[in-house]
């Protein structure tokens, strides 16, 4: 019969911590566009963690990585999780997109499309934004690409580190069934 694995079973699985912080990331950087919630923005830093993202580039004066609700909701991954506050979200984004990163918005919008039947970029940022708002006008304005998850039920969106999830998840599924498969 199955069993679930401990905590430490799961850690003997783990590569040591210094070999960690030289393994190359995923080239996906989450753009976090004025989140009002600390829980969310842990939430979403172990997302990030899962995920082995790049980086999480923080655009809010007041979400705090250091914050009591942040670090509980994080669990400790903020410190192995690239990850900035950023002032200047809308310079950030056209540099990335210099870069060649494809800028992403999460947000339902009368153009967007489906997550997962958008072209996949190799190198993308996903933008998600406010729980109240969404993603700022602006930043819709020069992505590259609008996605939305399908509301079958009756709420009109997902709270915002399930969104991320979600799109996260498909996107690195999307990555990995088209890398070649050694035989």
């Amino acid at each position: 019969m199955a069993k679930a694995l401990s905590t430490s079973e799961l850690r003997q699985q783990k590569m040591n911590r210094e070999d960690f912080k030289k393994i190359e990331r995923n080239k996906i950087i989450l753009f976090l566009d004025r989140l009002l919630n600390n829980h969310n923005l842990g939430a979403i830093l172990r997302v990030a963690d899962a995920g082995l993202v790049e980086k999480v580039l923080i655009c809010d004066p007041v979400a705090r990585t250091d914050g009591k609700k942040a670090i509980s909701s994080a669990m400790g991954v903020a410190d192995w999780v690239p990850h900035e506050k950023v002032s200047e979200g809308l310079h950030i984004l056209k540099d990335l997109q210099n870069e060649g990163y494809k800028l992403w918005a999460l947000e339902l919008c009368d153009d967007s499309v489906l997550y997962y039947e958008a072209a996949l970029p190799d190198k993308v940022v996903l933008i998600v934004g406010s729980e109240m708002k969404g993603v700022s006008e602006e930043i819709l304005r020069i992505s590259d690409q609008r996605v939305h998850i399908p509301m079958a039920g009756m709420a009109n969106s997902l709270n915002v580190a399930t969104a991320t999830s979600i799109a996260l998840f498909d996107i690195l599924r999307r990555k990995h069934q088209a890398k070649p498969q050694s035989t």
